[in-house]
């Protein structure tokens, strides 16, 4: 049975940086992978057949192998280092993935491997043509030609597995092509005052650990994992629904986003924001629907603030809370105050306390037509 998860990794974007300092003038390889992915054995609990994917690996070229042999080289791609984008979906590695080189007799092959959300396990082969790397490549990351390469299911595959939702191995085969070139890493700094400004954003974010379970059977196993909801709203929105004491703000797809142990999800149609001006305390809900793969998760995060914490306009149009951050502390109950998340998936209602903060800010936008 699909789970509604993120395809933990069909392809991926890889930004490793030499432990050595790097110097301004250094360059940075990326390998550029687009296609989609097809059931060869196994389960498939993630339900990935048939997906499109593209994703890129960057690299620096200074980069040096943890290991190495006479044709082969292991070059360590630290936490956050990995990414891929799925659809809507996206994941983010929260621990260290590993790349190898190896120039076999007959081709030469690019492996990454790694650990994914929710104890799950990657491993992507791509096979290139034979003579695609010069032995530079052992000692340092280097582009292969020629650019681009065909990937077929035959030379090119997925494996995962994840074992919280099935067992065995599963290997999907690629099809589509795979690129790379280089250019100079210098990256200057974005300076934020010479952005055009044409109107103004709160962002309000709610961080923490996820658990204990207050209520259903958690059979996404969120229990334990870190969780994030952002939420991006105009000021210059006005409500959809209020009442003496709160107010109920509907926002656009995108302007929410859920992340999961390093998975994110962006919301795919409206979502809403509620905030209350309560007499003991301010709370903020947000809540969205998610959907995966035919499958549709509702999402309801509560940061419970302290009182005070907004200012009545708040009633009319978004504005930012104060102080910020603000510590969550886990509701004990179900029904009852304090921070938490509730979701439902797969025919269960799950309601999860949330230790941790919330905090926001508000910021000139120079894209409004990502919020109304």
């Amino acid at each position: 049975m699909k789970q509604l998860l993120p395809l933990c990794l069909s392809f991926l974007t890889v930004c490793l940086l030499s432990s050595a300092p790097m110097l301004a003038q250094d360059t940075t390889l990326t390998i550029t992978v687009h296609g989609t992915v097809s059931l060869v054995s196994g389960p498939d609990c993630l339900g990935a057949n048939g997906e499109s994917a593209s994703a890129s690996v960057m690299i620096s070229e200074s980069a040096s192998p943890i290991s190495s042999t006479s044709d082969s080289a292991t070059y360590k791609i630290p936490a956050g280092g990995v990414s891929a984008t799925v659809g809507s979906t996206t994941f983010t590695s929260t621990k260290p993935w590993s790349m190898k080189i190896t120039l076999e007799a007959s081709y030469d092959v690019l492996v990454l491997s790694g650990p994914g959300p929710l104890e799950t396990t990657i491993r992507t082969t791509s096979t290139l043509k034979k003579g695609s790397w010069t032995s530079a490549v052992l000692l340092h990351p280097a582009p292969f030609s020629p650019t681009p390469q065909k990937q077929t299911p035959a030379d090119s595959t997925l494996d995962y597995t994840a074992p919280l939702f099935c067992s065995g191995t599963t290997v999907l085969g690629v099809t589509g092509s795979i690129s790379n070139s280089t250019a100079a890493s210098e990256l200057p700094a974005i300076d934020d005052a010479a952005q055009p400004a044409t109107s103004s954003t709160v962002t309000a974010t709610i961080i923490g650990t996820l658990g204990p379970i207050l209520s259903g059977s958690d059979p996404l196993k969120a229990d334990g994992r870190t969780g994030t909801l952002t939420v991006m709203a105009s000021e210059s929105l006005s409500p959809t629904t209020t009442t003496a004491n709160s107010a109920t703000y509907t926002l656009p797809a995108g302007a929410m986003s859920v992340v999961i142990d390093g998975a994110t999800y962006k919301t795919t149609g409206p979502s809403t924001m509620k905030i209350a001006l309560g007499t003991s305390y301010d709370t903020v809900v947000l809540a969205a629907k998610v959907e995966k793969l035919g499958i549709t998760a509702t999402l309801e995060g509560t940061a419970t603030l302290k009182k005070g914490s907004f200012h009545s306009s708040v009633l009319t149009h978004p504005a930012p809370f104060q102080p910020t951050p603000q510590d969550l502390t886990a509701a004990a109950t179900a029904s009852g105050p304090g921070s938490k998340v509730q979701y439902t998936a797969l025919g269960d209602t799950t309601v999860l306390g949330l230790t941790g903060t919330a905090s926001d800010s508000a910021a000139a936008d120079d894209e409004p037509d990502r919020l109304p």
